[in-house]
């Protein structure tokens, strides 16, 4: 639309022709005396905040792969940086991302969120090797793996399976 007509439109600059019409105007309605409410008391609710998501790092990104691979990026980008204040540029690396990156980034956010999420279960399967017995983990019989994450046990076995 060109501005000239643009400036001489009514419609832009006053709306349809209805809206001027003095029967539009705003109606007053009376409320039912049986409506109105004598006494109202102000009521002051405490609520708890809890963030379900602590980490907000999962609610940034739109899949579970885009995360992977931006934190599969980010030891990447500090080795490389490291190289380049040292001044040895062969160091550096670019192009698509290794397999070893990408399930090293995944091993980290299994880790964060098991972190996260059982805590005190990690440490007392670090020190110990068990876990409290009111622990919900405690039936799945939880061990350690090599890379320091929690690994579950006995799901097939209480399985209703044949």
């Amino acid at each position: 639309m060109f501005v000239s007509i643009l400036h001489k439109s009514k419609i832009w600059w006053h709306g349809p022709a209805f809206l001027q019409n003095a029967d539009c105007n705003e109606i007053a309605y009376e409320i039912p005396k049986g409506l109105i409410i004598p006494e109202a008391r102000t009521v002051i609710v405490g609520l708890p905040n809890i963030n379900e998501t602590p980490n907000n790092l999962f609610t940034r990104y739109s899949s579970l792969s885009k995360l992977i691979r931006v934190t599969a990026y980010c030891p990447r980008f500090s080795k490389n940086i490291i190289s380049r204040i040292k001044g040895s540029t062969k160091e550096n690396r670019s192009g698509n991302l290794t397999l070893d990156e990408v399930n090293e980034a995944r091993r980290c956010l299994i880790k964060l969120v098991q972190w996260e999420t059982y805590a005190s279960e990690l440490s007392q399967l670090k020190l110990s090797g068990t876990v409290n017995r009111k622990s919900p983990l405690i039936t799945l019989n939880p061990l350690i793996d090599e890379h320091g994450i929690i690994r579950v046990g006995g799901r097939l076995q209480k399985a209703n399976i044949s």
